[in-house]
């Protein structure tokens, strides 16, 4: 009797253990924004609560905001009649990064054709589709090394992205130009506090922008320099 009632107890508890995997299983799921534009295909739990806001044209809050997918998603967005088919090889969707308060492009392929421009995205944020212009790219060497230099006395690691603007507005990283140290050579997540270098540069329209985001001492296993 004890065995059987033994049985039917592991019988029990491996039958909820299905249920509450199954339960929260990812499904695919096609989520499109309330101006029809944005289309997301991707696997989510049945707990997310996926959802697209229009902010304005071209761009969206995907909610819940500010979480990793726990899978990459698809996203489609339609420029059909807002962008001229000269700008759409340049067009670029991006996230705001709101440790730099910039626009992060991503790798996106444009489709002429259907007007759409599509991307593999990991985050629920905000996204645009925003032009992003060839610029000069400036050496900053020594304007990052006075950053570094004039780090808070508690910094133990930072990472430095450089962005610009054309016309002065919101800001654009550009890719490549960033740079990283401390903390064994690794950025990591933790208490952290901003400072900013802007200038305009070599015209009186494009606008560039440096920023460093420092990890303080509770953000590496053990305090190290920065050098």
């Amino acid at each position: 009797m004890q065995r059987s009632l033994y049985v039917i107890a592991l019988l029990l508890m491996f039958a909820g253990t299905i249920f509450v995997l199954s339960a929260e299983a990812p499904e695919e799921r096609t989520i499109i924004s309330d101006d029809g534009r944005l289309r997301l295909v991707g696997q989510f739990l049945q707990s997310d609560e996926v959802s697209i806001f229009t902010v304005a044209p071209l761009v969206y809050q995907l909610y819940p905001g500010d979480k990793i997918m726990t899978i990459p998603a698809t996203a489609t967005v339609n420029y059909e009649g807002l962008i001229s088919d000269e700008a759409a090889p340049r067009l670029r969707l991006s996230y705001f990064d709101n440790a730099f308060s910039m626009w992060r492009p991503v790798y996106t392929t444009i489709d002429p054709a259907s007007h759409t421009a599509t991307v593999e995205i990991d985050r629920f944020a905000k996204w645009a589709l925003i032009e992003v212009s060839d610029v000069a790219r400036p050496n900053f060497d020594a304007e990052i090394e006075a950053l570094i230099v004039a780090a808070p006395e508690e910094a133990v690691g930072y990472q430095i992205e450089v962005g610009f603007s054309d016309p002065p507005g919101d800001l654009v990283i550009l890719s490549g130009m960033g740079k990283s140290g401390g903390c064994d050579d690794q950025y990591k997540t933790g208490s952290s506090t901003q400072m900013t270098s802007k200038g305009k540069i070599f015209s009186d329209h494009l606008e560039y922008q440096i920023v460093a985001v420092w990890q303080l001492a509770d953000g590496c296993p053990e305090r190290q320099s920065i050098e």
